[in-house]
């Protein structure tokens, strides 16, 4: 499920997995290159896994650490995907926050 896990050099962790009402399944897991962490999805409705995408969409560009996502399915199929982020979002302290896609 994670495609560029062999050329990568940081690690993944906290995989959290949810079955859709469709049966596919959805994982999302937290990565770093260095000290950016960031969260990842991947779904599989049985032909395999989807290629990886980036769930915290300021992952390329943000410096902070994106850390222990949880993903629930709603009885619409809606995701729903929360995590731990410190970085400073208002002013310039660090500072730790839970933030929902």
């Amino acid at each position: 499920m994670n495609s560029n896990g062999d050329s990568d050099s940081g690690g993944d962790w906290e995989p959290e997995v949810t079955e859709d009402f469709s049966g596919t399944i959805h994982v999302v897991w937290y990565s770093n290159e260095g000290w950016d962490f960031d969260i990842f999805w991947s779904s599989n409705s049985g032909s395999g896994w989807s290629e990886l995408q980036l769930v915290n969409v300021n992952g390329d560009i943000d410096i902070g650490q994106d850390r222990e996502p949880h993903i629930i399915a709603d009885s619409t199929g809606t995701l729903h995907a929360v995590w731990r982020l410190d970085e400073p979002l208002v002013g310039t302290e660090w500072d730790y926050d839970i933030v929902w896609a």
